[in-house]
């Protein structure tokens, strides 16, 4: 059984796995809710706590999270990977955002909708967000 570790804040916890069997239903629950295959998760942390930034940034180029709570708001996280060190990380995130806006990313979402440009190159990054709320709750 999943347990309450702490309370971070109300709606955020942190909680303790005691067993990989219970890891593994936790982790199969995570992306069912989230819509993804199975394993997509696994890559996508195994690629964050190993650093793999360029293989996680070509996995991975946006994530949206679609708000299951009224007045909560929904993220579009688009990423954008560069080794070439005089590209300036600042405008690759408002270009990310551009590209979220441009594409139509948030087709479908309703309320309150964040736009999250992450732009990297190493160890270096930045992040630019847009704030959009010109979407209809039906």
């Amino acid at each position: 059984m999943v347990t309450i570790e702490e309370e971070i804040r109300e709606d955020l916890y942190k909680v303790r796995v005691p067993n990989l069997e219970v890891w593994k239903g936790f982790q199969d629950l995570t992306a069912s809710y989230l819509q993804v295959e199975e394993g997509k998760i696994d890559k996508m942390l195994y690629y964050l706590q190993t650093e793999d930034m360029e293989h996680f940034s070509r996995e991975y180029k946006r994530i949206l999270l679609y708000s299951r709570k009224r007045g909560c708001p929904s993220l579009i996280l688009e990423f954008k990977y560069t080794r070439n060190e005089s590209e300036n990380l600042e405008d690759l995130a408002l270009k990310a955002i551009e590209q979220i806006k441009e594409k139509n990313y948030s087709a479908g979402m309703t309320g309150q909708v964040w736009y999250v440009g992450l732009a990297h190159r190493g160890k270096k990054a930045a992040v630019k967000w847009k704030k959009q709320i010109d979407f209809t709750d039906e």
